[in-house]
């Protein structure tokens, strides 16, 4: 998984490119806190480069929304496709997380 961050009034868009899978825990977990530190109030997940996630992407997903506030946290999965977008639907995150074309 790569990853960059941009920040504007505080939103933050994480752009992710590639696999994210159980290898990319510790890269993600330091991408939470990176946006804790910055008290991100709204971020933007953009998925557009993504091609495949695993269990372990969804886990991961899960703690950044528990690390962010919950069902408070203002997380926007965006620009997902194929069959990363068919396993965020599978999995009800159209339910947890505001998700964008």
């Amino acid at each position: 998984m790569q990853h960059t961050v941009s920040a504007t009034h505080g939103q933050h868009t994480v752009t992710l490119n590639g696999k994210i899978t159980f290898s990319d825990h510790g890269a993600f977990r330091q991408l939470i806190t990176q946006l804790e530190a910055a008290r991100a109030s709204r971020v933007i997940i953009d998925l557009a480069g993504v091609d495949y996630i695993d269990s372990a992407a969804i886990g991961m997903f899960l703690l950044l929304r528990d690390q962010l506030g919950g069902e408070n946290a203002r997380i926007v999965l965006a620009h997902s496709r194929g069959l990363v977008k068919k396993v965020l639907l599978l999995s009800n995150f159209d339910k947890l997380f505001e998700m964008q074309e």
